[in-house]
């Protein structure tokens, strides 16, 4: 079935999808036979799970073309087709197809002396992106068989920063035109019962980021960056062994600390804490309200150590 694809820019693409590729928490992967009515080798379509679960895609978008763009990014990245949506599927990311790929996280684990470059080449990759103002939430890393990093679900942009409210106005000036983008930020910062009426009575469009702005907490972008450290030290290093936690915890060091900032400090030292307090879980979300609100998306990490 071919569908229509209603891009930001007043646009309109069509893509017809093939079998499902891979399932996450609240998207599908699927291959894409056409584009625009071309047959294209390589192309994939992450799509909504459903129509109106409204998480937006857009900023990932931004995020892949920013580290696309940078000519220091060590690593590699799948290149971003298009952002849209799409009437009974929601929202459509069209990218190109990286294959023969493994996850970095079993090399870590099982390899011994991989988990040394792997852990060097996560430090650059992270340092690099947060210099784009990239925090690394919710992003996955992976080798492809020429042992190059590949970055993949990246986080979105402008999360490297300790002031909320610049880090909120940012975003919405970036979803300003993007319904589904703005509801997303609606319903993780605005009450519940407010954020339900919006939706109801399909008001998002006259939200004003000045209504959005008094429930983001004080310490929302500072609690963000510290939370994604945390995560990352549990993905990367709590779950080794303690002579190897040592001397990757000197690695990641060593390969992170290019152009410090407060905010890259900030984040070493989160890091750091939780690798030497060996801690079982971390939660990170984009925002922190202040009130109760209807959605609470957040990316968790656990680890049981035997």
């Amino acid at each position: 079935m071919i569908s229509e694809i209603q891009l930001l820019d007043g646009g309109v693409a069509s893509v017809e999808l093939g079998d499902i590729i891979n399932t996450g928490s609240n998207s599908r992967l699927y291959k894409v036979l056409s584009y625009n009515n071309k047959h294209i080798k390589d192309l994939v379509a992450k799509c909504s799970k459903v129509s109106e679960n409204f998480i937006s895609f857009h900023l990932q978008f931004l995020s892949y073309v920013k580290c696309r763009n940078a000519v220091f990014m060590d690593c590699v990245l799948p290149k971003v087709i298009s952002y849209g949506t799409s009437e009974g599927i929601g929202e459509i990311l069209i990218m190109e197809h990286l294959a023969d790929i493994c996850e970095i996280h079993s090399l870590l684990v099982n390899q011994s002396e991989a988990r040394f470059d792997c852990t060097a080449k996560l430090a650059e990759a992270l340092s690099a992106m947060h210099d784009l103002g990239i925090s690394g939430y919710d992003t996955e890393f992976y080798l492809n068989t020429d042992n190059a990093l590949i970055i993949l679900d990246i986080g979105p942009p402008e999360t490297v920063t300790l002031s909320a409210a610049e880090m909120l106005i940012k975003h919405w000036d970036m979803e300003v035109n993007n319904i589904v983008g703005k509801w997303n930020i609606i319903s993780q910062l605005m009450p519940k019962k407010r954020a339900k009426e919006i939706y109801m009575h399909r008001q998002i469009s006259s939200v004003r980021i000045n209504d959005v702005l008094p429930y983001i907490e004080e310490a929302s972008a500072k609690l963000h960056l510290i939370n994604v450290a945390r995560t990352h030290s549990l993905s990367i290093i709590v779950h080794q062994d303690e002579n190897n936690r040592n001397r990757l915890l000197e690695i990641f060091k060593e390969h992170y600390t290019q152009n410090m900032s407060p905010n890259k400090t900030l984040y070493l030292e989160a890091f750091e804490e939780a690798v030497s307090s060996k801690i079982q879980e971390a939660e990170a979300r984009l925002y922190y309200s202040t009130v109760d609100t209807l959605s609470e998306v957040s990316c968790k990490v656990c680890i049981n150590h035997q």
